[in-house]
């Protein structure tokens, strides 16, 4: 099992409190990105630092998924979750998803993602 190897590398990492998620801030026109990147898509500019994005955000949507994948067991929840910083992150949620509404108070998490011994270190969100 891998569970100490990131799913996607350079997108989160894990600190004493806890994971964060992380992510780029253009210096010219302030749009913030995750993952990371070099280059601003709003803008154009190259001049971009790494940051540490909020830990905290709201629910905009979730599913359940019910099939299994070669590589995720059943049922699974997956939805988009809205940072204070602006954008809009697409990421497992785990923990009472049934109680789960649009709007809800989520808080970044780690956990893992897979199947069987194909376990990877991932973030996910879970209700506040």
């Amino acid at each position: 099992m891998n569970d100490d190897v990131p799913f996607h590398a350079g997108a989160f990492e894990s600190m004493p409190d806890g994971p964060v998620l992380l992510g780029s801030r253009c210096r010219a026109c302030a749009q913030v990105y995750h993952p990371r990147t070099s280059t601003c898509l709003n803008c154009g500019g190259a001049d971009l630092e790494d940051i540490h994005l909020s830990r905290r955000g709201r629910l905009e949507c979730c599913t359940t998924v019910y099939m299994p994948t070669a590589t995720m067991e059943a049922p699974y929840t997956v939805g988009y979750v809205q940072l204070p910083e602006g954008l809009r992150v697409f990421a497992p949620i785990q923990g009472a998803t049934a109680a789960l509404k649009v709007g809800a108070s989520v808080t970044l998490a780690r956990c893992t993602v897979g199947r069987g011994e194909k376990r990877l270190a991932a973030y996910c969100f879970v209700p506040a």
